[in-house]
């Protein structure tokens, strides 16, 4: 039985909002530019080779691969089945005016919100983020595109995509990992 090891993440998520390559409607005008984001107190994540939990309640290890004590949970059903971040400076277009504020993430998993599919058993994933700030947005998650590092994810990389999945993983100082991914959908206001 193959058992996967789920890294621990802290610092920071970054996820690319991509408006070039689909459409992406917030009313009138389209939402567009980088949604960088960070940990808000001591909200964690944590992702392994088929889910990402936004909500991670477990513990890490202070090594390197950090590796987690407690489930990772990428169905939703934790606290909220949202984690909270908060939105940096190094977000941009529509998004740079509420660095500072807060969002809320939905948990993945690749059962229900399958990579490089518009169709899954989660898929549209409706209030995948929604934000303190502009509480009308609503963003829709309608496709995972497929990560883009090199998929040897044994701890000696810098950056590596577990195979199949969306996260590109990137090893930083304290044992610690960002987790970034580029997805597809629509904006409500």
């Amino acid at each position: 039985m193959h058992q996967t090891k789920a890294k621990f993440v802290k610092v920071t998520a970054t996820l690319f909002f991509a408006s070039m390559a689909g459409p992406i409607l917030l009313s009138a005008a389209a939402l567009n530019g980088n949604l960088s984001l960070s940990s808000h107190g001591t909200q964690t994540l944590a992702v392994n080779g088929t889910e990402i939990d936004f909500d991670f309640g477990g513990t890490g290890s202070t090594g390197f691969p950090p590796v987690t004590t407690g489930p990772v949970d990428g169905s939703g059903d934790g606290v909220g089945g949202n984690g909270m971040f908060d939105i940096t400076g190094a977000s941009s277009g529509s998004f740079a005016p509420i660095a500072g504020s807060t969002v809320t993430v939905h948990d993945l998993n690749s059962t229900s919100e399958p990579t490089g599919s518009t169709t899954g058993p989660g898929l549209p994933l409706t209030s995948f983020i929604t934000f303190t700030a502009m509480p009308t947005w609503n963003i829709t998650l309608t496709d995972l595109l497929a990560g883009t590092d090199d998929h040897t994810c044994n701890g000696t990389v810098a950056t590596c995509t577990p195979l199949g999945t969306p996260f590109n993983l990137q090893n930083e100082a304290g044992g610690q990992v960002s987790v970034g991914f580029v997805f597809l959908g629509t904006g409500e206001k």
